[in-house]
């Protein structure tokens, strides 16, 4: 284990709520982000895929895709969904 900044931080996982619908993965098929009323579905998700996640959002809203009202990132915990 490290004992780094930087390790420490790889290690934190994150709930994202858009609109509030819970992050629960992806959709393979249609290249699409899934996202899912309920908590119990939510995925947890480390810092790189949260950076990935937010900047997908961000162009959806950017291009009209989508209204954003609200997004949150919540702290999972032990990295399982809450």
């Amino acid at each position: 284990m490290s004992d780094s900044s930087n390790g420490q931080l790889s290690g934190t996982r994150s709930l994202v709520v858009l609109n509030g619908q819970y992050y629960a993965g992806e959709n393979k098929e249609e290249n699409k982000l899934v996202f899912l009323p309920e908590r119990a579905k939510a995925v947890s998700i480390d810092e790189r895929r949260l950076r990935f996640i937010i900047q997908s959002i961000y162009y959806w809203f950017r291009s009209g895709e989508i209204e954003l009202q609200r997004l949150e990132i919540l702290k999972a915990n032990g990295g399982k969904a809450c």
